[in-house]
C-alpha cells in the first residue's frame, strides 16, 4: 500500500508477506485503530524488514483505540523527524509497535511514539575458532560468545594427498578442497 496523498484508515486486517514494504507512507495520512497488524512484510533492496515505511516528516496517526492483538512494525531512517513515528498519542501504545531494525525500540515519550536506539547492543563477538578432523576434511566452528557471523559455521576444507607420494627430491603439492 502506498500513502502519497489522501488518507489510509486501517481499522482492522493484516498486512502481511508482501516485497516492496506492506506499507509506505510520503505525505498522506496512514490512521490505525481497533486490530490492525503489519508484520512480515520486506524491501526488495535487501530482504531487510520494511513493514510500515515512514518517510521525512510522515507518521502514523492513531485513531479511537489500538487492542490486544495490534502489532505493527515501522522503517524510519535513523535521524529523520527525530525518530518520531506517532504524534498526538493519548496513551501508551509502544507495545502495539516495534522497529523494523532490531537495534531500535518503540518508547512513548511526551505524546509521541519514537524510534530509539536499545540501551543494551549484543557484546562484540570475538571468534574462538576450534578445529576438528576427520579423514581429509577439517572443519572450522566458532566457539565465541555472542552472535556469530558466521552463525557458528567456519566451514571446511579437505585436503587430497598427491597421487604419487614417493619421494622424489622434489616437494609433491596436496589440493585443498
Amino acid at each position: 500500500v502506498s500513502v502519497s496523498s489522501g488518507k489510509f484508515n486501517m481499522n482492522d486486517g493484516k498486512i502481511s508477506s508482501n516485497t516492496g514494504n506492506g506499507v509506505f507512507v510520503n505525505g498522506g495520512t496512514f490512521t490505525v485503530s481497533n486490530t490492525p497488524t503489519v508484520t512480515e512484510n520486506t524491501i526488495t533492496k535487501n530482504g531487510a524488514a520494511s513493514n510500515v515505511h515512514l518517510a521525512v516528516s510522515s507518521y502514523i496517526t492513531i485513531g479511537r483505540t489500538l487492542n490486544a492483538g495490534a502489532s505493527i512494525g515501522v522503517t524510519k531512517r535513523t535521524g529523520v523527524d527525530n525518530g518520531v513515528i506517532a504524534t498526538g498519542v493519548n496513551q501508551d501504545y509502544s507495545g502495539k509497535f516495534f522497529s523494523d531494525d532490531n537495534t531500535y525500540e518503540v518508547k512513548y515519550e511526551d505524546t509521541q511514539l519514537v524510534l530509539k536506539k536499545k540501551a543494551t547492543q549484543p557484546s562484540e563477538h570475538n571468534h574462538i575458532w576450534t578445529y576438528r578432523a576427520t579423514d581429509a576434511t577439517i572443519t572450522a566452528t566458532c566457539e565465541g560468545e555472542g552472535v556469530c557471523d558466521v552463525n557458528k559455521n567456519g566451514g571446511s576444507v579437505t585436503i587430497t594427498a598427491p597421487a604419487n607420494l614417493t619421494y622424489s627430491g622434489t616437494e609433491k603439492c596436496a589440493m585443498v578442497e
